[in-house]
């Protein structure tokens, strides 16, 4: 296709090299240069029609039209040549006759037509078309008065001859300047729109821009009435329309949309042909030096009318954009219901009605239980797909007047006016019953179930912030219920999230407050019932609250991140006190230190457990970290952080063991030293499955060569039965309970 084109370049360069030669042969012979010229535009003219027609009958899509017009453009080009060299042959005359301009002209609109249909293809935006038509017009506006003016006199003479006449030579440059401008705007698209041939487009415009140099070169000379019949200006007209046989592979890609950054800088370049076109047309005016009402001044007049029209038109559709988006800004992008900023302006409204009548509010929180593993096993996408879904639902579940909002993520609310507690429960189990459905996303079937909290106004709260975070405790206890089941905030839930709120800020300076402590719980052998270490256990006191358990707050402060430095203190202070006894003659003892989940998962872990062994000095091989077997859950990475830690020469155990996530199977893969039986096998030992269980886990641990510890020890015939189970080691009330570090040392003298 390349060579194509190539080949055709290169007859159009020598059909031009062999036109001039043709007209400088015959310089002093009129008839002869008109004849030469006419044959050859009706064969170059032939040339581009055939390729564009070419290209107009092998397209099916509607840029096929753009080909028809421009070649209904080139035809009438070769009409005009063909009347032309008629007058030539037959009437023997070089010049052609006013009328047959006329024909010229209908090209010109054709082209123009052309690529007007050109352009609206590529935007494809209403918006964009109608402001290129303000100032396409206000453009033609300017020549229009620019050519008026200049060609005023030219006119006056043909207008008693024949008004048409006068309008064509009018209409002449106004068409060819609109034709280059349109032109350029077709480039200048076509550099941001994908799928354009850019080369193709390049030729067409060196053609219409060549064309436009040919017809104001006529005019200038025409004007000053040195203009010759087939002279050299004449193969410009004839090469600009070759040129466009040559565009023929622009339509080889399709024309696409234009993106919105593209769309913004095509408006602003575009809007400056307004101001430009009003400001020449001043420079125009103070030039001429005569301010009575001209042609020149009629022209500024209506394109300022025109800049004004066109600032208004601009104004309104600015302003019914405001008005979309502004409905936007209310609305959830993904599922189309309200969002969190309508939901709290929506809920103050309703709040502010219901104390007017002296009504109830709903207030309604729905989450989606387990939908972070929807969202890591099958994907984003489906997860997104499957809120749509929930919307849907949701929406079923409700009255024309309740009101659905998406807060984000998977959570949604719901709001009933001038309802009453029946019927918000009412609506909590239609919810539930239509949730029970599973849900088909593409070739999933999804189960997903909802937690739901309700709170009520006036009851529970009488501002929005209130309601909400009311409704969230009461979700969260749904979700501590089983999930798939929906709570009533309630006084005794109030009180709950009171003295969490407590626990919550009170965490942040208990460190600072020396309210924290650590006791040590002894571990013994169960043969001898020597000490053979120890477990830190933190323990808080609170000022108002007293001794509050770690099994509440240790959640508590998981859940708010403070477990990073609560168990880095217990730590570090752990280590230290070891290491004092160690120094002070005392056997070396093994201190095991819990260890949360969100704490053995931090990124540093390793290298904290590393600095505080450095700081306090501590042999690695005294130091045991108690960890549960929720670390099942990324036994990928645990095992890493694990290996990391025997590196060190830190021991690990897996506490409470036989309650979580781990099988013996998984057990088997982890580098662990001990395992520690849950104290809720001890504690039912007389029960034969549960001496079965501990004969397994204690049978399994020392068959892998695991120290095993049994938790709870309280009576001696618990203690008897573990010896006979084999069971190393033990830990419980039996032995002792948790001391303080002057207790323990005199616990260890005494049994020691």
């Amino acid at each position: 296709m390349y060579t194509t084109r190539r080949l055709a370049i290169w007859f159009l360069l020598g059909i031009t090299i062999l036109l001039y030669g043709w007209i400088f042969v015959f310089g002093e012979n009129a008839w002869m240069r008109a004849l030469g010229v006419s044959v050859v535009s009706i064969i170059v003219g032939a040339f581009s029609f055939t390729r564009i027609y070419h290209v107009f009958c092998n397209r099916l899509n509607p840029q096929r039209y753009f080909w028809l017009i421009l070649n209904i453009g080139v035809f009438f080009y070769i009409l005009f040549n063909c009347i032309w060299l008629y007058e030539i042959i037959v009437l023997k005359s070089a010049y052609y006759s006013d009328e047959v301009n006329i024909v010229w002209n209908i090209s010109l609109i054709c082209y123009l037509f052309a690529l007007l249909y050109k352009l609206k293809m590529i935007c494809r935006i209403s918006a964009v078309t109608n402001r290129f038509i303000f100032n396409i017009v206000i453009f033609m506006a300017s020549a229009v008065t620019i050519s008026t003016h200049y060609l005023l006199q030219k006119i006056y003479s043909l207008a008693e001859n024949s008004i048409i006449i006068a309008l064509v030579i009018l209409a002449y440059p106004i068409l060819s300047l609109s034709t280059l401008l349109a032109a350029i705007s077709v480039v200048y698209l076509s550099k941001y729109s994908n799928g354009l041939d850019n080369h193709s487009i390049n030729y067409m415009f060196i053609g219409f821009t060549i064309k436009t140099i040919g017809d104001f070169i006529y005019l200038f000379q025409e004007g000053l009435g040195i203009y010759e019949i087939a002279g050299y200006i004449d193969p410009l007209w004839i090469v600009g329309v070759g040129l466009l046989g040559l565009s023929f592979e622009d339509m080889k890609k399709s024309s696409q949309l234009f993106s919105g950054k593209t769309e913004e800088k095509w408006n602003h370049h575009v809007s400056i042909f307004p101001y430009l076109s009003s400001l020449l047309l001043m420079i125009l005016l103070i030039d001429y030096h005569r301010w009575e009402m001209n042609s020149l001044f009629i022209g500024l007049f209506v394109i300022y009318l025109l800049v004004v029209s066109r600032q208004l038109f601009l104004l309104q559709k600015n302003y019914h954009l405001m008005q979309k988006y502004k409905g936007l800004a209310y609305l959830d992008s993904l599922t189309g219901l309200y969002n969190r900023t309508r939901f709290k302006s929506s809920l103050k409204s309703m709040l502010e009605d219901a104390k007017q009548r002296d009504s109830q509010v709903g207030v309604i929180l729905i989450d989606l239980d387990r939908f972070k593993n929807i969202n890591d096993s099958l994907g984003h996408h489906i997860g997104d797909k499957l809120l749509i879904e929930v919307a849907n639902r949701l929406m079923k579940a409700l009255n024309q007047e309740d009101k659905c909002f998406r807060l984000g993520g998977d959570e949604f609310v719901v709001t009933l006016s001038g309802t009453s507690t029946t019927h918000c429960a009412i609506v909590a189990e239609k919810i539930l019953h239509l949730f029970s459905k599973p849900f088909q996303i593409e070739e999933y079937s999804i189960a997903v179930t909802p937690s739901i909290g309700i709170s009520m106004y006036p009851d529970n709260g009488d501002n929005g912030y209130t309601l909400f975070k009311h409704a969230d405790a009461a979700m969260y206890l749904a979700k501590e219920k089983g999930k798939n089941n929906y709570r009533f905030f309630n006084k005794k839930l109030c009180k709950t999230i009171e003295r969490k709120i407590l626990i919550e800020n009170g965490l942040k300076g208990a460190i600072q407050n020396k309210e924290l402590h650590i006791v040590y719980h002894p571990k013994v052998t169960l043969q001898s019932r020597e000490i053979y270490g120890m477990e830190a256990l933190l323990r808080w006191e609170h000022p108002t609250l007293g001794n509050v358990s770690p099994a509440e707050f240790i959640p508590i402060a998981e859940e708010t991140g403070q477990i990073g430095v609560i168990g880095e203190w217990v730590l570090r202070n752990a280590c230290k006190q070891a290491e004092i006894w160690h120094e002070n003659g005392f056997p070396p003892l093994i201190i095991s230190v819990n260890v949360s989940v969100k704490q053995f998962q931090h990124g540093d872990f390793c290298q904290t457990v590393k600095g505080i062994l450095q700081e306090t000095k501590l042999n690695p091989h005294y130091l045991e970290l108690e960890i549960t077997e929720s670390i099942m859950q990324d036994i990928g990475q645990s095992i890493t952080v694990l290996k990391k830690l025997k590196e060190l020469g830190v021991k690990t155990s897996i506490d409470d063991f036989g309650t979580g996530y781990s099988s013996l199977y998984m057990l088997k893969e982890l580098p662990i030293d001990t395992i520690k039986i849950d104290k809720s096998f001890i504690d039912n030992i007389i029960d034969k499955k549960d001496q079965y269980m501990i004969k397994t886990i204690i049978e399994f641990g020392m068959n892998l060569n695991l120290h095993v510890v049994a938790e709870g020890v309280e009576t001696e015939e618990q203690l008897s039965l573990l010896k006979e189970f084999h069971c190393q080691f033990g830990q419980g009330y039996l032995f002792s309970q948790p001391l303080n570090e002057v207790e323990f040392e005199n616990l260890f003298c005494s049994n020691n």
